[in-house]
């Protein structure tokens, strides 16, 4: 290679380096800094998932224990509807013991009363002689 050569390969080198370096180191700070912005994209999107993940669990043993309850209350009116097709009338023998139980109080209730009544004109009786007795007293 002769000097010539040589002087304008170092000269293209110089050229190369004034002009095309900085504007590379540029580009790699640019490229350094969005590989940064998308390790923290990619973090944030995992604690999103995983988050998503967590709810969805939870959503699902939810719904579970939702359709736990549900087949248990279906469970409760179907054999309250058996119990209503087998004993048609229980309800109704609750009723009847209701109003034999109220027609024995309305008895005791017109018992009472009489014997009230009756016993009216005694204690009017002993409260005219009570007073009478009490003025006897304060003469």
């Amino acid at each position: 290679m002769s000097e010539a050569e040589n002087e304008t390969m170092k000269k293209r080198l110089n050229d190369l380096e004034q002009n095309s370096l900085p504007s590379l180191r540029k580009a790699l700070r640019d490229v350094a800094m969005e590989k940064d912005v998308a390790v923290i994209a990619r973090e944030e999107f995992s604690t999103q998932l995983r988050m998503a993940k967590k709810r969805l669990k939870e959503a699902e043993e939810e719904q579970y224990i939702t359709e736990e309850d549900a087949t248990a209350l279906r469970e409760e009116l179907n054999s309250l509807q058996q119990h209503t097709i087998m004993n048609p009338f229980g309800d109704t023998l609750w009723v009847k013991d209701c109003l034999n139980q109220n027609k024995e109080l309305r008895g005791l209730l017109d018992k009472l009363r009489t014997e009230r009544a009756y016993m009216q004109p005694l204690y009017a009786t002993r409260a005219q002689a009570g007073s009478v007795e009490a003025e006897k007293d304060f003469i």
